[in-house]
């Protein structure tokens, strides 16, 4: 008989023909590794094109109490910052500090200057909402709640890039993200009394219904060149 001299069995053994036929798929394996499963490759850091920065800030409650004192004094389709004095003069200064280092960071490469800041009320009664829009006329836009509190209307920025089939990791921020479909790509910001939040112009927004009895008071403030 013939034998194999390294593993000193009969090959016509059923034991020994079990064993090499084992040794067999182990080297085929490990061959199989070696060959053609090469070591995944790292990905590099992508570049986030197309973002829109969205800032949030709070300006604190001794302000805003004193704008607060003020709504009644504002006349539509005058610019709010006319009225000048206790607050309002506060908030101008803030929000023109504000834009000057947005207009030097962000568009003083391109040559985009805003010149003059004009803002106005938008009371959003009971039962009312904002629809989709944009503000071509401005280069930012800000909004700026003097009253605000839970379910009197929560600020929607839809997804500037549209039809959008990748989710974005920075915009799983929503209460309800585990029900959003990304085919409804949007991000939710809950305001409160006191908060500053600022984009660009083309950033397309809208506010959810007032559902309370109460009034939702804010200043929608542009940056126009």
């Amino acid at each position: 008989r013939r034998r194999h001299t390294r593993f000193k069995c009969d090959w016509s053994s059923d034991v020994c023909s079990s064993d090499l036929r084992q040794i067999e798929r182990i080297s085929l394996v490990w061959l199989e590794i070696i060959l053609c499963r090469r070591p995944l490759m790292s990905l590099p850091d992508p570049l986030l094109l197309f973002a829109s920065p969205v800032w949030q800030i709070d300006l604190g409650k001794d302000l805003n109490d004193a704008l607060r004192s003020r709504t009644s004094e504002f006349k539509a389709g005058t610019n709010y910052f006319d009225l000048k004095g206790v607050g309002i003069d506060d908030l101008y200064n803030s929000v023109h500090e504000i834009g000057g280092r947005i207009q030097e960071e962000y568009l003083s490469h391109c040559n985009i200057r805003w010149n003059y800041i004009y803002g106005r009320q938008n009371p959003i009664r009971p039962g009312e909402n904002d629809t989709a829009h944009w503000h071509p006329s401005s280069i930012i836009i800000g909004v700026y709640y003097i009253n605000a509190e839970p379910d009197q209307g929560d600020l929607i920025l839809h997804d500037p890039r549209g039809a959008n089939l990748w989710p974005d990791k920075n915009a799983l921020g929503n209460k309800d993200a585990h029900k959003q479909p990304a085919s409804r790509s949007f991000y939710r910001i809950s305001p409160r009394s006191g908060m500053l939040v600022l984009h660009p112009n083309y950033l397309v927004h809208s506010v959810e219904t007032n559902l309370t009895s109460r009034l939702r008071m804010s200043l929608v403030i542009e940056f126009r060149s």
